[in-house]
């Protein structure tokens, strides 16, 4: 099984990167480490990656940006960051990476810093929700899984 980990130096990417590794072929990308680079928040760069590691049988995207900072000095470009790496980047990831992946293969979708799970997996999984109608005949033989910290959600059909 060939798998690509974006976001594989981050905690989380590393821990299943790790362990993937330990029976399968891991490329990892993330945006200023990894093996390759890719910007999940740019359609070009996740395009670019996807032509680069070729057909995959599982990608898991453990990636994403949040803002970190008082609620109180929060702007809305603030915002943007947690929407553009979180739920969007993941949604990106998902829709372009759909056609990399072989019958049987998965996407799974992770959100590890608790906090901003609250609002970033949910987002996603409700996102990939709404879409997934769409593409199902494309992905009736592939699985998207969205993980939120000590929680797995499976979308319909999945």
């Amino acid at each position: 099984m060939k798998a690509l980990v974006i976001g594989g130096s981050g905690t989380v990417g590393r821990a299943v990167a790790a362990e993937l590794a330990q029976r399968h072929e891991i490329a990892s990308a993330g945006r200023e480490h990894g093996e390759q680079r890719v910007d999940i928040t740019n359609d070009d760069s996740v395009e670019a990656l996807f032509k680069m590691v070729g057909p995959l049988d599982a990608i898991v995207v453990a990636a994403g940006g949040v803002f970190f900072g008082p609620l109180a000095t929060m702007r809305p470009a603030d915002l943007n960051i947690g929407l553009q790496g979180n739920p969007l980047g993941q949604a990106r990831v998902t829709l372009l990476g759909q056609h990399l992946l072989r019958d049987g293969g998965s996407l799974t979708l992770t959100e590890g810093i608790e906090l901003a799970a609250l609002f970033t997996a949910r987002a996603a999984e409700y996102l990939l929700i709404a879409v997934h109608p769409r593409l199902s005949g494309r992905l009736a033989s592939r699985r998207i899984t969205a993980v939120q910290a000590l929680e797995a959600h499976v979308s319909p059909g999945g």
